[in-house]
């Protein structure tokens, strides 16, 4: 159920991106479009990387310099493209927009840092979103950002810590009051 949340929170976190540069994308303002992302991404310390690629999978934008014009997007490998752990397709909405969104298991396949700071470590995995990018049933590419799996571990930590420390909290507090209990009825004998 935790798991659901959070990447309930990334597909809301990706939706608001994809939003935001859309309007760049449809002027085919690139450099627009890549200025979003950069700041989505110094804004969210759990975004590893982005990339816009179009219907043919050319990298269009990227973090990454040496990805763009790239067919095959290499900073990350995808665990199994059959199954994504996280999926929402809809139908058409009023503007005949058709919005597919996956969430995959990832490998990351070099270290990552942004501004000085590491982001990601080789090997780890992690959860790559893909956002279909289209406009009245016009399918222009898709939209790939990287998210890193560690906030979600740390979260969980932070929550099962919270649990532990309740409980040795009641338990402490239910021995001392069985002790006093005991304590006040064994005084009577005494």
């Amino acid at each position: 159920r935790f798991q659901k949340m959070e990447l309930d929170r990334i597909y809301h976190e990706t939706r608001v991106i994809k939003k935001r540069f859309g309007f760049f994308m449809a002027q085919g303002d690139l450099p627009g479009v890549a200025a979003e992302l950069s700041n989505a991404k110094t804004f969210h310390r759990d975004i590893l990387y982005f990339v816009v690629t179009d219907v043919n999978g050319i990298a269009l934008v990227s973090d990454d310099p040496l990805q763009a014009g790239r067919f095959n997007f290499q900073t990350a490998t995808v665990k199994n493209l059959s199954r994504p752990v996280y999926q929402i397709q809809t139908g058409n909405d009023g503007r005949n927009t058709r919005k597919n969104f996956k969430i995959y298991y990832s490998r990351l396949n070099k270290d990552i840092s942004h501004a000085g700071e590491p982001r990601g470590i080789k090997g780890e995995i992690i959860f790559d979103t893909y956002w279909d990018i289209s406009h009245r049933n016009e399918s222009f590419g898709v939209l790939r950002i990287g998210f890193s799996s560690r906030g979600l571990k740390e979260h969980l930590i932070f929550l099962i810590g919270g649990m532990l420390g309740t409980g040795f909290f009641v338990l402490l507090l239910t021995l001392l009051l069985i002790y006093w209990r005991v304590r006040a009825g064994l005084r009577p004998l005494g």
